[in-house]
């Protein structure tokens, strides 16, 4: 399919062109396209939409064709199974793919079991997370290389996982591109303190740093006052009598809310996800059964998430689209904002460290607040972390360097390497073990990551 196909909308001169890289991932194309459309001056907007899977991509054309037509009827849209034929004149790309569905995210789980390794969410730190990287890498630098060829002022925005091992490999080969890594974790847990605590999202402040999936609410704030006391009482008072399978609010804390008490700092994505950043809960079974913790959490999430995508089809089939309100959460739609109309703001956003953060390396991918306005987008300072919270932040980065360095060398050995800097690994098995397990899933992968290893 390299015919680019057009959607030309009532409009003339369009206001910037965005390309959805990936969009076949329809639920979440959705929302971020009702964000932008759902700004009155970005109505205009030219929309590219491009998925290798066409099928997938059909869905997502039905999708913005009932966002267009209900927001105003004024955007042109244009899709296509070759992203090179729609990234002329791009002023915004947006990475949002996944190579390998559920079988193949099974064997990251799979293989690891048999030698005795429990896995949460695998999309930031552990084997699991090293062979999505292995896998994904090599197709982001492609897709960045033709942004370099076509467009090399646009912005790239990019919410694959791994994050900071894609951002990292991205800055190192090519740092002309305009990279930021956008996340929902900062802003997620936001609202979950306001759900704690019984107190307006609205009214909550805070500067948050790290790196991705593992930042610290360094300062939290109430109308000005301190949150933290608030937050410790209730962790003292009332999360310690939940049962641990149970969850308040739809959310299970109990990882977080021990790493609070630990370190005395809150962090930034779920405790499935933190469990897997340290080694201290997936080494025994009882043990994460006392925190609440699932291994395999991460294909229970694409198992809702495949009946959530055939059930959206069948709608789509059935003449319904669902809800076109805007909930506001992402922040893609305030940078594009900021940007093209001048709406300062400020975001938390993956970036190259380059001395932001003082007691991490230069060359690492870091999580920070962002100014955002018409001249662009500027990551903010931050000094340096207190000390135990980057001696934790440099347990992940470590695995996520040497990765990262596997696949942009061609260093086989470097993967063996990163797997031996996981937490979890290194808190089960012995050496041997290590080499024989990354092996054997090297192995299964072998078609998949040849990518890597041609150099």
């Amino acid at each position: 399919m390299g015919k680019v196909h057009l959607n030309l909308c009532v409009g003339g001169i369009y206001l910037f062109k965005i390309v959805f890289i990936g969009s076949g991932s329809a639920l979440f194309f959705k929302k971020l396209l009702v964000d932008i459309l759902s700004v009155t001056e970005f109505q205009d907007a030219e929309i590219s939409l491009v998925d290798v899977n066409n099928d997938r991509l059909q869905i997502s054309v039905k999708i913005a064709n009932a966002v267009i037509s209900q927001k105003g009827n004024k955007a042109k849209l244009e899709y296509t199974t070759k992203r090179r034929e729609v990234l002329q004149n791009a002023d915004y790309v947006v990475c949002m793919i996944k190579i390998g569905g559920y079988d193949v995210t099974k064997i990251d789980y799979d293989i690891p079991f048999k030698y005795g390794i429990f896995q949460t969410m695998t999309d930031t730190c552990g084997i699991g997370a090293i062979s999505r990287a292995l896998r994904t890498i090599p197709e982001v630098l492609n897709i960045c290389r033709d942004i370099c060829d076509i467009c090399p002022d646009a912005y790239f925005f990019n919410y694959t996982n791994p994050m900071s091992m894609i951002c990292s490999a991205l800055e190192k080969s090519m740092p002309s591109l305009k990279v930021f890594g956008l996340c929902h974790s900062v802003q997620h847990t936001a609202k979950q303190f306001s759900k704690y605590l019984d107190i307006p999202e609205t009214d909550i402040t805070y500067w948050v740093a790290g790196i991705n999936h593992m930042s610290w609410y360094l300062s939290l704030r109430y109308k000005g006052e301190n949150l933290y006391p608030k937050l410790i009482s209730f962790m003292n008072n009332e999360w310690d009598g939940i049962i641990p399978s149970k969850t308040r609010n739809g959310y299970n804390d109990r990882v977080r809310f021990d790493v609070l008490r630990r370190t005395g700092y809150f962090v930034t994505e779920s405790s499935p996800h933190m469990s897997e950043l340290f080694p201290y809960i997936l080494k025994r079974k009882n043990i994460m059964e006392e925190y609440g913790i699932l291994h395999g959490q991460h294909l229970l999430n694409l198992e809702n998430q495949i009946k959530g995508y055939n059930k959206l089809i069948l709608e789509i089939n059935n003449g319904n689209i669902g809800s076109l309100d805007s909930d506001g959460f992402e922040y893609l739609t305030y940078i594009i904002q900021a940007i093209e109309l001048g709406r300062k703001t400020t975001c938390n956003i993956n970036v190259y460290n380059n001395g932001l953060i003082g007691n991490l390396p230069l060359d690492c991918c870091v999580e920070v607040p962002c100014l955002i306005d018409s001249e662009g987008i500027h990551p903010c300072k931050i000094g340096n972390l207190p000390s135990h919270l980057a001696a934790m932040n440099m347990s992940v980065i470590n695995l996520q360097q040497l990765a990262v360095e596997a696949i942009l060398t061609g260093n086989r050995d470097r993967v063996y390497h990163a797997v031996m800097m996981d937490p979890n690994v290194s808190s089960v098995l012995t050496l041997d073990e290590v080499w024989k397990m990354t092996d054997e899933l090297l192995e299964a992968h072998r078609e998949r990551i040849l990518a890597c290893f041609r150099k």
